[in-house]
């Protein structure tokens, strides 16, 4: 069978070669008997857990980094800007060069399969089971590596091999950790059902490991010149709020329970992820100056394709808001949520005011000094000041006689930061196009 994708084929040329065809199962083999020795000569579970220890070294630690690596070894060659004018298709690239770039670590994990198989000690069904859960891991630490290099290249930074590695043990430690809480019996509980632990995480790896795959196909599209809906991203976030709002308890907090219990801690994850894609993506001045054209122009179902995603998480995070006071009627829920709303705006605005600078190289770890400064120093110092209630001006204040004026603060400094960035928006993007 001939894969016609010259994207694969070209790693696999570069990663497959007979010298490393033959070391690779030559150094198993030897790690592979030193593990049979040491646990009495028998394939028992001990074996089994063992190999699964050099599969994740394999697999999630060196994938990571080699997934990365497919992206900045892209940079640093000067070969990515012919990759994105040829004429290979975005899903090409993508699978391409994660299947490819990797290739030579999954086969080396067959090896560990095929022995962890054999002496897992496990019904077949459920060998399955943990089979799978050990691709899927790895694939999605892989999948993921390749995001936040995609991420990186979107807002132009040329990073370098240690910025891989950061990234290798960013994406790790997380997944990896799911390895080993399988191996338990115990149980979770999401939105009051019990779910044994490895059926949650088999089930949690095999969806995000779907949306990631997704992430890195809108994101090469991106590359590719190509629009993206902001449909997608809005179902990820709908999905994301869903499924980690399942994991609390409504009996363990006193903020009312059943439905509005959860819809306020999916109020939380869209506010996580406000932030996290607000600071993740680029922040191009000529986005925003086409968004307003189409909204001049009232093209409505073309602002899909330009809508910054943040807006997106922001609006489901103001739905959730809307809903929460509704259902439980209480008004100090809706005080908080409204101060936390205006906060976040304020944010927002900050961020933005920085990036449409003449000067925004940089602008994104400045905000989250300046974000820093209001939500951590500045209260820090108040509080040593014995004036802990002015606290409630630079953050949310969780004490109910003060939620009045964090809303009040909020809301005046949202408007005042706003001002800001229209004026700067006004003398570097209207007045100075070249800016754009």
């Amino acid at each position: 069978m001939r894969i016609s994708n010259p994207e694969f084929q070209r790693n696999l040329w570069l990663e497959i070669t007979s010298n490393r065809l033959i070391s690779m199962p030559l150094i198993l083999s030897i790690l592979f008997f030193l593990i049979y020795t040491i646990h009495g000569q028998a394939f028992n579970r001990d074996v089994a857990g063992n190999v699964v220890m050099i599969y994740t070294i394999l697999t999630i630690f060196w994938g990571v980094n080699m997934a990365s690596e497919s992206i900045f070894s892209e940079l640093r060659n000067h070969t990515w800007d012919n990759q994105c004018m040829s004429s290979m298709s975005a899903w090409t690239l993508v699978w391409g060069k994660l299947l490819g770039s990797t290739i030579y670590v999954w086969y080396g994990a067959l090896f560990c399969l095929l022995l962890y198989a054999y002496s897992a000690g496990v019904e077949p069904f459920q060998l399955i089971k943990n089979v799978t859960l050990l691709v899927s891991s790895g694939l999605l630490a892989q999948g993921l590596a390749m995001l936040f290099s995609l991420m990186l290249i979107r807002k132009h930074a040329k990073s370098n091999k240690a910025a891989a590695l950061s990234l290798t043990f960013l994406v790790s430690m997380p997944v990896s950790t799911v390895l080993y809480l399988t191996l338990s019996d115990l149980v979770v509980s999401w939105y009051g059902f019990s779910i044994a632990i490895f059926d949650m995480a088999l089930w949690s790896v095999l969806s995000f490991l779907g949306w990631v795959w997704v992430a890195n196909l809108r994101l090469m599209r991106a590359e590719l010149q190509s629009s993206n809906s902001i449909i997608v991203w809005l179902l990820f976030v709908i999905y994301t709020m869903v499924y980690v709002a399942g994991f609390s308890d409504p009996a363990s907090t006193t903020t009312g329970g059943g439905a509005s219990f959860y819809i306020a801690k999916a109020f939380y994850i869209a506010i996580i992820l406000t932030y996290f894609i607000l600071l993740s993506e680029a922040k191009a001045p000529m986005n925003y100056v086409v968004l307003l054209n189409y909204v001049k122009a009232k093209k409505w179902m073309a602002m899909q394709f330009v809508l910054p995603c943040w807006v997106g998480a922001l609006m489901l995070a103001w739905f959730s808001a809307i809903l929460t006071p509704i259902i439980n009627h209480s008004i100090a829920d809706m005080l908080m949520l409204l101060a936390i709303l205006f906060f976040v705006m304020r944010d927002i605005c900050i961020v933005l005011y920085l990036n449409f600078s003449e000067h925004k190289k940089r602008a994104d770890i400045t905000a989250l000094l300046y974000l820093a400064i209001l939500y951590g120093i500045l209260p820090a110092i108040f509080s040593i000041l014995g004036m802990g209630s002015l606290n409630a001006v630079f953050r949310p204040s969780p004490t109910e006689s003060n939620l009045v004026i964090s809303v009040a603060a909020a809301l005046l400094e949202f408007m005042f930061v706003f001002w800001m960035m229209r004026q700067r928006w006004k003398a570097n993007v209207q007045i100075n196009p070249q800016v754009v």
